[in-house]
């Protein structure tokens, strides 16, 4: 016999909508909550890349209305101790570089600024994680609070962050 724990998620997977792993999907690095411990994870959202002329494009969901974006600026080697998300976010490391880290787990991601710079939070509960400024230049990042907590439907590829060719924009 099944547990609830497994059949569960299986159930709100078929509830959401079936999410298959595809190539035109966008991949996050995510800091997920798994069984009340935080984790880090490489997901792929459930929403097409649309070629637009020469660009490409994808919907990240809905957020807070209004959008209660922040913007920080954090200089080299700053630390940030053990913590949870205030709110399910994305954060978009435009320059510098984040280290992340989850004592609980030992995993630790580095997320470099730029166009691979794509994170999502989640953990807002548990442990959390810590986070430190690691290279010799400021980082830069923009905060984006997913609208009431909803996370869109996605799939976990794998443990640990996403790789560089798993970044397929």
């Amino acid at each position: 016999m099944y547990s609830r724990s497994f059949i569960l998620p299986i159930i709100i997977q078929v509830l959401a909508g079936i999410c298959l792993a595809q190539s035109d999907h966008l991949n996050f690095t995510t800091v997920a909550i798994v069984n009340n411990v935080s984790v880090i994870q490489c997901w792929q959202l459930n929403r097409s890349i649309v070629p637009i002329s020469a660009a490409k494009s994808s919907t990240l969901g809905a957020f807070r209305d209004p959008v209660n974006a922040t913007w920080l600026s954090a200089p080299a080697g700053t630390p940030n101790p053990e913590h949870t998300a205030n709110a399910i976010e994305y954060n978009v490391i435009l320059s510098g570089t984040l280290h992340l880290g989850v004592y609980e787990t030992g995993q630790t991601a580095t997320i470099k600024g730029g166009a691979h710079g794509l994170l999502l939070v989640t953990d807002t509960t548990g442990n959390g994680n810590s986070a430190a400024i690691t290279d010799d230049a400021p980082a830069v990042a923009l905060t984006l609070p997913i609208k009431e907590g909803v996370i869109p439907c996605y799939v976990v590829l794998h443990d640990g962050q996403c790789l560089d060719e798993e970044m397929n924009f």
